[in-house]
């Protein structure tokens, strides 16, 4: 049995791929206390001693990953930088379209229903944070939902989205899977990409 611990960024193309999946989501802003945001994560991890396997859907998200600690249980996160790739369909889509412009902002259907305050961060991980979350209104990442429409309309730029790097980690079968087991702890690589080394002690 598979448990599924997710950004509730993900929530409505979740529900698009229509699959029977036991899954938690933790709210986006979370994303404003990554410290916070990594003890959620834990919480819910060692909640799951019953399963077999839990993936964690989550980008680099201010770090909240590298204090992750797997138990009995193995842990999978996503090497990619944040959820854009994931929404795109691959990180290879994402530097294909934004390669010239990795500043430019972006959107999707669940940033738009929240309000991020970045008062209480330093300069640091206030640049970071605006990087992920996109506050500029450039592109919108576009699944082809009603509801979707009014927002589509904000944007100079309106990209498809394809779920099929979502469905791949859902199932276990992307490349970019890492699993992590209670020995383990997770470092970034000089690219800051995920990979994980033996836990000291």
């Amino acid at each position: 049995m598979i448990k599924i611990i997710a950004c509730s960024i993900f929530k409505p193309y979740i529900e698009l791929l229509d699959m029977n999946l036991d899954i938690v989501y933790l709210e986006i802003e979370g994303h404003n206390y990554p410290k916070k945001l990594a003890k959620q994560i834990q919480a819910e991890i060692d909640k799951c001693q019953d399963y077999k396997k839990i993936i964690l859907l989550y980008g680099l998200c201010g770090n909240a990953l590298l204090n992750i600690t797997a138990r009995n249980v193995p842990v999978y996160v996503v090497r990619v930088h944040d959820c854009l790739s994931i929404l795109l369909g691959s990180t290879k889509r994402f530097y294909e379209i934004f390669q010239e412009r990795l500043s430019c902002g972006w959107s999707c259907y669940s940033l738009e229903n929240v309000k991020i305050s970045f008062d209480k961060f330093d300069k640091e991980e206030q640049l970071y944070l605006e990087s992920i979350l996109n506050l500029k209104k450039d592109v919108y990442v576009s699944f082809s939902m009603k509801k979707e429409i009014l927002y589509e309309k904000q944007y100079n730029e309106i990209i498809k989205g394809d779920l099929s790097f979502l469905k791949s980690i859902i199932l276990l079968e992307s490349e970019e899977l890492l699993e992590i087991n209670s020995y383990d702890q997770l470092r970034f690589d000089e690219n800051k990409i995920l990979i994980k080394e033996k836990r000291n002690g």
